[in-house]
């Protein structure tokens, strides 16, 4: 059989473009496949989002969308799902892979870059107790977190009391700026120490890939607080840069707008099928072949390819995701003061939580650059009575999040083949552990006594647990095993049965921790990848 590349890699989110790199380095002739979604930049903001709402009147093509998208969106409950101009990152992904979900919040991405064009930029390092079900230890990590770190540019790591084993070895840039409230927070914390770690409570600075001094042409963030919009200065990561990159290899043939529907054994290698859209809106079907295969669609793509490769029909497999909750804390000597008009949107403290053996991971946010309407709705008054009280809150408010590991997650995911359908539809189901609303209990009791130390109560009745699924941290579908078995991958991130296909997303983490997994998903491609280049 005539091959088209040495390896085919599926999908360019972070994990496709960590596998991507040592690959095509090696010299071998790659061809890269993605859904080819990209940004309307028409709809990113060009300047300071408090000077844009106080003097554009175009603005509301930005915050609302030229067809009043915002109004409409639908997806997790986070702010940055209703922006019009992250919509289409998410946008026709269930209709593209025919997947649903049932009580479960279902979101994957077809766009250039993945859910990195429009995340949080949050993340995390891996210690001995994030990784005691994974075959490979922090070491093995080590050397592929470096470069990761290194490539994207990140902030926030130094000595303290989040920092790891590896934090040392982090060569990151100066941390962001604290907005006023986390300021206060912080240095609270520097005084009370003691009383916190009491509560189980740790408090640090955020861990995130965003530039606070230009890099490879991107520019250093300018507290322009429009991050839910999108960064005109590219100071927070994505993928597309380094998909820039990867086009200046000649050996790399990048196909955006090219889904794989689905894939094949065949003579020396796989063969995969592909869906496209030409210009003139005819669709296109085409076939590409090679001894190899790499699987980075994401959780939900990688494994509808991977369960019809195998006829797993009507087979329930295990999915798990991180239960996630929201909340607010309030500075009440902050109520009535002047909003800040320069700041970061983002984190801006991170904070762990021990519960017995669960640690949660979590994150405040300056108020600052969320939309008023989205704090509004969730408010228990009148929309009236509630926009005044946010006039007087909003300066004085954080907004939190936080994660519980995905060990209380039961949900399940199934290749539904109905008879007589035209095709077969991926269902995800919640199975939610039964102890987690009171593990959620502990939780939100353990947040409130600590920061209330602080001087930062927690608003009442704003501890709000989210829909399952909403954290979007879909794994362990194909979990990594040191001696695999069926639907499962070896260290190298090799299909038990499948030689030469390999999967590198998030569906092979054998567990998810409630910390940002984003960093370690990037390294632990980067590792499989150099392990594939120097198999060759």
């Amino acid at each position: 059989m005539i091959h088209d590349a040495d390896a085919i890699v599926v999908g360019s989110g972070p994990a496709g473009v960590s596998v991507a790199l040592p690959l095509v380095e090696s010299g071998m002739r790659l061809i890269l496949l993605d859904g080819g979604r990209r940004r309307d930049e028409g709809l990113v903001p060009r300047g300071a989002y408090h000077d844009l709402r106080r003097g554009d009147a175009g603005q509301w093509r930005l915050f609302l969308g030229p067809r009043l998208e915002a109004l409409r969106a639908a997806g997790p409950p986070s702010p940055k799902f209703r922006a019009p101009s992250s919509l289409f990152a998410f946008d026709g992904f269930d209709d593209a892979v025919a997947a649903e979900g049932s009580r479960f919040t279902l979101a994957g991405s077809l766009a250039r870059g993945g859910f990195s064009t429009i995340w949080g930029a949050g993340l995390g390092l891996y210690d001995a107790e994030d990784l005691a079900e994974f075959p490979v230890t922090v070491r093995d990590l080590a050397p592929s977190y470096r470069r990761i770190a290194a490539r994207i540019g990140v902030s926030g790591f130094g000595d303290d009391d989040l920092a790891t084993e590896l934090d040392a070895e982090i060569a990151g840039q100066p941390p962001m700026r604290l907005a006023e409230n986390a300021r206060r927070l912080l240095s609270r914390y520097a005084d009370r120490r003691a009383a916190l770690h009491a509560c189980g409570v740790r408090l640090g600075r955020p861990r995130i890939a965003v530039l606070t001094a230009p890099l490879a042409g991107r520019g250093a963030c300018e507290l322009c607080d429009a991050c839910l919009w999108g960064c005109a200065h590219g100071s927070i990561w994505s993928a597309e840069p380094d998909l820039a990159a990867l086009a200046e290899h000649g050996n790399l043939d990048y196909r955006p707008g090219h889904l794989a529907t689905r894939i094949e054994r065949v003579d020396r290698g796989y063969r995969v099928s592909l869906s496209s859209v030409d210009a003139g809106g005819v669709r296109r079907e085409a076939q590409l072949a090679a001894p190899r295969l790499v699987l980075a669609a994401g959780t939900l793509g990688t494994t509808r390819l991977v369960l019809d490769l195998e006829r797993r029909y009507d087979e329930p497999v295990p999915l798990r995701s991180s239960p996630t909750a929201a909340f607010a804390l309030c500075l009440p000597e902050r109520i009535g003061e002047a909003i800040a008009a320069r700041e970061f949107s983002m984190a801006q403290l991170s904070f762990t939580a021990r519960l017995g053996s669960d640690r949660a991971y979590g994150n405040l946010f300056a108020a600052s650059g969320i939309p008023g309407s989205f704090l509004v709705e969730r408010m228990p008054l009148t929309r009236p009575g509630a926009i005044r009280l946010l006039r007087l809150l909003q300066p004085a408010l954080l907004l939190g999040n936080c994660f519980l590991p995905g060990g209380h997650s039961r949900h399940s995911v199934t290749l539904a083949r109905p008879p007589g359908a035209p095709r077969a539809c991926l269902v995800v189901r919640d199975g939610t552990d039964p102890a987690l609303a009171a593990q959620f209990g502990r939780l939100k009791r353990s947040l409130a006594r600590a920061f209330r130390r602080l001087g930062a109560p927690m608003l009442p009745r704003s501890f709000t647990p989210a829909e399952p699924g909403s954290d979007l941290r879909y794994s362990g579908t194909l979990p990594m095993r040191r001696d695999p078995g069926p639907r499962e991958v070896d260290p190298t991130g090799r299909l038990h049965g499948h030689d030469g296909l390999y999967v590198v997303d998030l569906s092979i983490f054998p567990a998810m921790g409630a910390k940002h997994p984003t960093l370690t998903l990037m390294a632990n491609a980067d590792r499989i990848g150099r392990a594939i280049a120097a198999r060759g």
